[in-house]
């Protein structure tokens, strides 16, 4: 018969070991998986917004984390939007810095910032910011 045994390791975060077990005795568990309570929140704190005449721009972001107050990186997504509704993905990555600068031609944007914090948990509500550029 399998069970859950549920360990905590510190404030707010436990760990999940999955025990399994027949009738002749335990089988050996998997390894901890830590789970957090909360999830980090992203917020943009500069950058375009609505229409910008000019082809530079910058974009300045935070994140908090209650569960132990530190953010590791974020995740930043940069999409173009196209004529009848559909996207480009234009830039993804993973940064360490609080900033991007981006040079784009005219056209619809979507900027997304998420942060991830120590633990690897991600904001699953990314900060967002729609913009254009009209040179």
């Amino acid at each position: 018969m399998g069970g859950w045994r549920f360990i905590k390791d510190g404030v707010n975060l436990a760990s999940i070991v999955l025990l399994l077990t027949n009738c002749s005795g335990p089988i050996k568990p998997l390894d901890d998986e830590v789970i957090e309570n909360t999830r980090p929140k992203t917020f943009i704190t500069s950058g375009p917004n609505g229409v910008v005449n000019s082809p530079n721009v910058v974009f300045h972001y935070h994140g908090t984390d209650e569960e132990d107050g530190e953010i590791y990186k974020f995740r930043i997504v940069l999409n173009r939007e196209l004529e009848g509704g559909d996207t480009l993905e234009l830039y993804r990555t993973e940064s360490l810095e609080d900033n991007m600068t981006f040079t784009l031609p005219e056209g619809d944007y979507l900027f997304r910032a998420s942060s991830i914090d120590s633990a690897g948990a991600v904001d699953n509500t990314p900060a967002a910011r729609y913009f254009s550029i009209d040179l």
